[in-house]
């Protein structure tokens, strides 16, 4: 049965990314907003939910124009945050990681700025909004998701941006507001002041402009460290290239063979189904507006140059997503010398030492390597109950404890 979808609109964040200030600016709302579906699920528990939340990011991004390489630190470092919040409360909530009566939160970008500001409207290059995963906000309400119900925080921002939503939610043809309930959630605490950051970031080192980005991983039911790794993925594709160049995003997704020895291996997807989790989670980010594929318009697995699957998803002609099975640590990054950049998480950093060594090798150039956060259970702020949270929040962001738990609960319904 198909997930009960919500939204949740955020208002923009305050100017440090710390646990700290965006629990307070944030906690209290997405707080809410779970134990509320958690209490859709009693009623039913057999429907999973979905919460899709709307984050804000202008202020991270800076001018346009800019490259996004510039930003990338700023932006992952927030998204990783909210993400670990969400696991945090999630945790606490003792809601479960998967099936039924388990939220899956994803974080939608939003280059938020007034739509009766003409200013920033035209300033905006016609494709940095319509293809996320920083998307506008007349593109969120113009998508064919139309969420049943709506969370908006209960402060003023957070009710000029459900107003604006609503706005331009109104003029889509067929939009039908009766099926939309709204509700109102906890804002943040008065001490996490929200700030403009300044117009242009400065950044000791030179990044550059990337159109081929590539990522690995097994990606196995798919957790909140997969989503800021692939949302920071195609965040780096630069949107400001010029119109005849294609962006390419390559996800190497390890194939079944190399996981045979893996801890509770009977409980991993098999390619196919890790597969098609991430091309379900980045045409989300990407492109919330157009109607999904039909099953029969899917594009049919390929062989790539290696003999392993590959599966091509194309976004009208400005993006591309390239899903390649691998069986070695290094995938296309050392058959396809147009890649440029690589995002590896700080499990992953010496694999892409490994890379651009055996680049090297080859006589290529060296892939720019990206790195984001990894989600961890520290939090100062909740020493009392730290243990007890560390334990469940594990298995919010690591597959092996996902497989453990779903291996657990099969043992106990025997």
């Amino acid at each position: 049965m198909a997930p009960i979808g919500s939204l949740l609109l955020l208002s923009s964040p305050p100017s440090s990314s710390s646990y700290a200030v965006l629990n307070a600016a944030y906690g209290a709302g997405l707080t809410s907003c779970f134990e509320q579906l958690r209490s859709q699920s009693v009623t039913d528990p057999s429907l999973p939910a979905t919460l899709d939340v709307v984050l804000p990011c202008r202020d991270r991004i800076g001018p346009y124009g800019q490259p996004r390489s510039h930003a990338f630190q700023d932006v992952q470092r927030l998204l990783a945050t909210v993400y670990r919040l969400i696991c945090i409360i999630s945790a606490k909530e003792d809601i479960p990681t998967t099936g039924a009566g388990s939220i899956n939160a994803r974080i939608l970008l939003l280059d938020h700025c007034d739509p009766t500001d003409a200013e920033n409207q035209t300033a905006e290059p016609s494709d940095r909004t319509l293809l996320g995963p920083v998307i506008a906000l007349p593109t969120l309400a113009s998508s064919w998701r139309k969420w049943p119900r709506i969370f908006a925080l209960d402060d003023d921002e957070g009710k000029k941006s459900l107003n604006r939503y609503l706005s331009l939610c109104h003029r889509v043809p067929g939009f039908a507001a009766a099926q939309q309930s709204v509700q109102w959630v906890g804002a943040g605490s008065s001490t996490a002041t929200r700030m403009a950051l300044p117009s242009v970031i400065k950044h000791e080192t030179q990044f550059g402009s990337h159109v081929t980005i590539a990522v690995g991983g097994t990606f196995d039911h798919l957790h909140a460290g997969h989503k800021l790794l692939l949302t920071m993925t195609v965040f780096l594709a630069e949107p400001s290239v010029d119109q005849g160049v294609q962006r390419r995003i390559i996800v190497g997704i390890t194939g079944d063979e190399l996981l045979k020895n893996k801890k509770h291996a009977n409980y991993l997807g098999s390619w196919d189904e890790r597969q098609r989790e991430v091309e379900d989670f980045v045409r989300l980010v990407l492109n919330p507006a157009p109607q999904p594929e039909s099953p029969s318009s899917r594009p049919e697995p390929l062989k790539d140059e290696s003999g392993g699957r590959k599966v091509c998803v194309r976004f009208g002609h400005a993006m591309v997503l390239e899903c390649v099975e691998i069986s070695d640590p290094f995938g296309p990054t050392i058959t396809d010398e147009s890649i440029t950049a690589l995002v590896v998480s700080g499990e992953t950093r010496s694999g892409g030492q490994a890379i651009n060594t055996r680049r090297k090798q080859k006589g290529w150039s060296e892939v720019e390597v990206f790195e984001v956060d990894v989600l961890d259970a520290q939090e100062d702020e909740e020493k009392k109950d730290a243990e007890s949270v560390e334990r469940s929040f594990a298995g919010k962001i690591s597959s092996t404890e996902i497989r453990r738990q779903m291996s657990e609960q099969d043992i106990k319904t025997l």
